[in-house]
């Protein structure tokens, strides 16, 4: 599968606007840390922190079509990473092979030592995604814990 990867463009709102749409899908947000419809404005707030993240989202790209997202986000002096994938490119495979490829690239692309993942519980096919590339750590009433060591 030919992924391409790319930075966010901050400028593009056609692109920001399919995120806002993928984060807002049923299934997202059943799976996210927040399961609240994300609002224009509250997307605004969540690009802003984007942007002061040591590390840009990256698009995913099949046949120049947006397939997905990988976003990171710091937190106690960890960095952490979420994917989201469009929900029409769902059950491809496309997961297993973006992870698999920024884990392959993941010194021209993550400037982190580590990076760790929560993926809720009810959650199988990301749990099976992680198991695949990260190593478990614990879990505890809602998330399953992982760390890739990017040494």
């Amino acid at each position: 599968m030919n992924l391409i990867f790319k930075k966010i463009e901050y400028n593009n709102e056609e692109l920001l606007n399919k995120i806002l749409e993928w984060r807002n899908d049923e299934i997202t947000r059943k799976f996210s840390n927040n399961t609240n419809i994300i609002t224009k404005e509250i997307f605004e707030i969540i690009i802003s922190k984007y942007k002061e993240s040591t590390i840009d989202p990256i698009i995913i790209y099949l046949n120049n079509i947006e397939v997905g997202l990988f976003t990171f986000s710091k937190s106690n002096d960890k960095i952490f990473i979420g994917i989201n994938i469009n929900p029409d490119y769902r059950n491809k495979k496309i997961g297993s092979f973006a992870l698999k490829k920024l884990i392959e690239m993941k010194k021209e692309l993550i400037n982190t030592d580590k990076i760790f993942a929560l993926v809720k519980k009810e959650n199988i096919l990301s749990i099976k995604l992680f198991n695949n590339f990260f190593i478990f750590l614990q879990e505890d009433n809602e998330f399953k814990h992982y760390y890739l060591d990017i040494n």
